[in-house]
């Protein structure tokens, strides 16, 4: 097996070890012994992977996020994009909390920009087809709408998830059903 085969592989042991902890205590009360011992590691081997734990949580987010988004880069339905990734946080609760209430989330923040606005573009683009709209426009629209998703899911999260993800996607389906439309219309 190759080394970056065996990197991924560890980095992933440390990031199972890490969610388990976080199922039973915050993550200020987690140590980097405990998550070595229970992957059967030692310390030095998780600072080979990551500055501190909080490193490993961006890796996680990083890894799993772009992994659940990227699969939708040329889906037709956003829909289901924005539906998976709101279950996503929600099966992943501990984290979420944490990256949202305790730490600095302009990291997550900057990083879901990335990913929105990948699945959000090619919907702009479907919507403003038969148009003559600047790119310059287009961008705005898409930058518009990424930042609303991203400031709902934070807002979502902030307020301990107690909406469904099916219900804010509704709602957010419902919303855009006619905005996109009524916005390009002058165009």
């Amino acid at each position: 097996m190759s080394s970056p085969a065996i990197s991924k592989m560890t980095k992933e042991l440390f990031a199972t070890s890490l969610k388990k902890y976080m199922k039973r205590k915050p993550l200020n009360k987690i140590t980097i012994q405990e998550i070595a011992q229970d992957c059967g590691l030692n310390r030095r081997t998780f600072y080979r992977h990551f500055k501190d734990i909080y490193d490993l949580v961006e890796w996680i987010y990083q890894t799993e996020i772009e992994n659940q988004i990227s699969q939708y880069i040329d889906f037709p339905h956003w829909r289901d994009a924005l539906l998976d990734l709101f279950n996503y946080f929600l099966s992943n609760k501990e984290i979420s909390h944490f990256i949202v209430k305790v730490s600095d989330h302009k990291y997550l923040e900057q990083f879901l920009y990335g990913a929105m606005i990948k699945f959000i573009q090619p919907v702009i683009e479907k919507e403003s087809y038969t148009l003559t709209l600047s790119q310059h426009k287009k961008d705005f629209l898409s930058n518009f709408y990424a930042l609303s998703f991203i400031s709902i899911l934070i807002q979502w999260i902030d307020l301990g998830m107690e909406d469904t993800p099916d219900e804010i996607v509704k709602n957010i389906s419902l919303i855009l059903k006619g905005s996109i439309s009524r916005i390009l219309e002058p165009y």
